[in-house]
């Protein structure tokens, strides 16, 4: 919320369930400025986020977190994180890689994804 209110970004919706809680920031510039500061580059514009539903950001961000603790991922932690099938978890983590937060290492089953 400080982060929000320095930046003068929207305050981001949270709902919370039996399952937890869910925190969405919506697409906007500042977000997009802060992505920017963090890994040097445009990675996910407004266009490309706007395309993406809801719960599709809520996922990528998941992702983004588990990354600011642990410099590599695999698509089973990846998994455990989304609780989603092998193939819904390996389409956020090409998304990743199409805009350059991670870069796959490895093939098959042992493949894992590094952050750039």
């Amino acid at each position: 919320m400080e982060v929000c209110k320095k930046e003068n970004a929207p305050y981001p919706e949270m709902d919370a369930n039996s399952r937890g809680v869910m925190v969405l920031c919506k697409p906007c510039e500042q977000y997009n400025k802060l992505f920017i500061e963090k890994y040097g580059k445009d990675t996910l514009s407004n266009m490309q986020l706007e395309k993406l539903s809801q719960e599709e950001q809520v996922r990528l961000a998941a992702i983004l977190k588990y990354l600011d603790d642990n410099s590599i991922i695999t698509n089973a932690i990846g998994r455990d994180l989304l609780g989603k099938l092998v193939a819904t978890t390996k389409r956020y983590i090409k998304t990743l890689c199409e805009v350059g937060i991670l870069e796959q290492k490895g093939a098959g089953r042992s493949s894992y994804y590094e952050q750039k």
